[in-house]
C-alpha cells in the first residue's frame, strides 16, 4: 500500500501510527499541490483532498478518517475498530470527536497567519480543553476509550493530544490526571515509539515560538551525534545490567506444575519451592501506585490488572511467576502481588512494560527474613485476605 500526503501532514501521522498498530506495511509519497490546490496521484488524477491511500487492490481511499476505518477493519482479530457491533460503534464516536473537536481547530491553527493566529489560539484552547475534560471523565473508571485493550480511537485520540501539546504546550493536558495516565500507555507503545519518531509535529505555525537556536561553536557533536552517543550508553548500561542478571538452576515448569496440580499450596507447594530456590532466584512485592478516583470498583480494578497481566512480555512465561490481588473493599482497593522471577533481578522485559513505573518494586529475601517468606507464602496461597486485607479478586500469571 502506498500513502500520499502532504508534508509534514498530522493526518499522515495519524494513519502511519494506526497502520503500525495494525501491522500493515505501507509506503509514504509526500505530493505538491498544483497551482488549482489540486493533487495529482498515480490511483486519482486529480484530488482536492489527502491523504490518500493507494490499496493493493488498486482503489483509492481519500481522507484520513476513512483510511483508518479501512486499516483497522484488515485484521479483526487485532480489535482495532473494537470486539462487538457495539463497540465498534463507540470507535466511530471517538474517531468522530477527534476529528470534530481537536483535529479541525489545530490544523486550523496550525495554518493561521500570525495576525489571526493569537484569536485563534484562545478558540481552539477552548475546544481541546472541552474536549480533554470530556475524555478525562470518561477514562475515569478506564483503561482504554472503548473496550479492554487498545483500538484505533485511543491512537487516534492520543496522536492528537500528542499534537495539541505541541501547538498549545505540554501542559495543556496536566489538569486531567486519568487522561495523562492513559496517555502515557498509549504512548509507550512499542509502535507509536517507533512510528511518532518518525513523524513531525513541526509547523509554519506562527503560534510557537520564533526564537532562533544559537550557533553551535566548534566541536560541539549535533544532533545526530549526541543521539548515537546516548544510545551507545543506553547499549552499554544494558550489557553491563544483562552481565550482572545471573539465572537460577531451578525448574520453573515444574515449580508450575507443583502450584497447579496440589490442593495443599502451603503443605506441597510451599515446600517443593523452598527446597529448590537459590540465591540466583528473585522474588519482588509489586504495588501499583493509584491516583485519586482510581481502584473504587472491584469489577474495573479487576479489568485494570488483567490489562497489565495482558501486556507483559510473554517471552517472560518460562522463567516468571506471580500472585496479584485485588484487595481491599469498595471504594478503596488495590492491586498488589508477589512476582517470582528465575534470575537475580527484574527481567529487562518486566522493565520495559508500559505501565511498569506505576508500581512499587520491593525486593524480598525470603532465605534470610523469615517476614518477607511467610508474606510470599500468603500471597501465593491465600484466598481470604492477605497483608491484613480481604481479597476481592486474584490472578496468577504462569
Amino acid at each position: 500500500m502506498k500513502l500520499f500526503c502532504k508534508p509534514k501532514d498530522f493526518h499522515a501521522c495519524k494513519v502511519k501510527l494506526v497502520a503500525a498498530f495494525a501491522n500493515v506495511p505501507i509506503e509514504t509519497q509526500e505530493v505538491q499541490a498544483d497551482k488549482d490546490g489540486n493533487f495529482s496521484i498515480p490511483c486519482c488524477e486529480k484530488v482536492l483532498q489527502l491523504p490518500a491511500l493507494n490499496t493493493d487492490r488498486g482503489f483509492c481511499i481519500l481522507g484520513s478518517g476513512a483510511i483508518v476505518r479501512h486499516l483497522s477493519r484488515l485484521h479483526q482479530e487485532l480489535s482495532l475498530y473494537g470486539e462487538t457491533l457495539q463497540q465498534a460503534a463507540e470507535v466511530d464516536v471517538w474517531l468522530d470527536l477527534v476529528q470534530l473537536r481537536l483535529e479541525i481547530p489545530l490544523v486550523s491553527l496550525a495554518a493561521a497567519a500570525a495576525a489571526t493566529a493569537a484569536e485563534l489560539k484562545k478558540q481552539v484552547q477552548k475546544d481541546v480543553e472541552a474536549a480533554l475534560s470530556a475524555a478525562d471523565k470518561h477514562m475515569h473508571h478506564r483503561t482504554y476509550l472503548v473496550g479492554e485493550r487498545i483500538t484505533s480511537a485511543d491512537i487516534c485520540f492520543a496522536a492528537a493530544v500528542v499534537y495539541a501539546q505541541h501547538l498549545l504546550g505540554e501542559g495543556c493536558i496536566k489538569p486531567y490526571s486519568h487522561l495523562s495516565r492513559w496517555l502515557q500507555l498509549i504512548t509507550n507503545q512499542q509502535q507509536f515509539k517507533k512510528m511518532s519518531a518518525s513523524c513531525s509535529f513541526s509547523s509554519s505555525s506562527s503560534c510557537s515560538s520564533s526564537s532562533k537556536t544559537a550557533p553551535k561553536p566548534a566541536g560541539t557533536p549535533g544532533a545526530a551525534a549526541q543521539q548515537q552517543q546516548q544510545q551507545q550508553q543506553q547499549q552499554q548500561q544494558q550489557q553491563a545490567a544483562a552481565a550482572q542478571v545471573v539465572e537460577s538452576s531451578l525448574d520453573m515448569n515444574e515449580w508450575k506444575k507443583v502450584y497447579s496440580n496440589t490442593q495443599d499450596l502451603r503443605g506441597v507447594a510451599m515446600k517443593w519451592l523452598w527446597d529448590h530456590v537459590d540465591e540466583h532466584c528473585s522474588f519482588f512485592l509489586m504495588e501499583y501506585e493509584k491516583i485519586e478516583g482510581e481502584c473504587t470498583v472491584t469489577y474495573l480494578t479487576s479489568n485494570q490488572l488483567g490489562g497489565f497481566l495482558q501486556r507483559v512480555d510473554n517471552s517472560m512465561r518460562k522463567d516468571s511467576f506471580a500472585v496479584i490481588d485485588v484487595v481491599g473493599k469498595e471504594p478503596s482497593l488495590d492491586i498488589e502481588g508477589v512476582w517470582f522471577f528465575r534470575c537475580t533481578d527484574i527481567p529487562k522485559q518486566m522493565c520495559d512494560h508500559p505501565s511498569f513505573e506505576y508500581n512499587k518494586w520491593t525486593r524480598l529475601n525470603p532465605l534470610q527474613n523469615k517476614e518477607h517468606k511467610k508474606l510470599i507464602e500468603d500471597y501465593f496461597c491465600n484466598d481470604d485476605q492477605v497483608n491484613a486485607k480481604p481479597i476481592a479478586d486474584s490472578k496468577v500469571w504462569k
